[in-house]
């Protein structure tokens, strides 16, 4: 288990964050705990920050599992779409000697 405390510091979009093959847990919102609530992906505002502990699995079968966020606004204030932006990082088990390409990674979908 890891605890995260994640925040979205923009002004219009509103951000979505999942890690690659993990629950996570709400565990706070804006500071005050709240009653856990188990997720697959967050969506948090502009402003918003959040509490959450990403589970990690008894059994990964590789070494390295992507956090992803995603802008999830489609429209900007004048009705021109907007182009979707993502940020990623890795999160890596210790004693897993499993490496997946990160190439190929990058091309099932994620940034394609």
């Amino acid at each position: 288990m890891v605890r995260f405390r994640i925040t979205n510091g923009g002004v219009a979009q509103e951000l979505m964050v999942h890690v690659e093959g993990h629950s996570m847990t709400v565990v706070a919102a804006d500071g005050d705990d709240c009653v856990d609530q188990q997720i697959d992906r967050l969506i948090i505002f502009p402003g918003e920050r959040y509490d959450v502990i990403v589970h990690g699995l008894s059994n990964p079968n590789k070494k390295q599992y992507m956090m992803v966020v995603e802008t999830v606004q489609y429209y900007f204030f004048d009705w021109s779409r907007v182009k979707t932006d993502y940020g990623i990082a890795l999160v890596e088990y210790e004693d897993v000697d499993s490496y997946e390409d990160a190439e190929q990674r990058r091309l099932k979908g994620f940034l394609s």
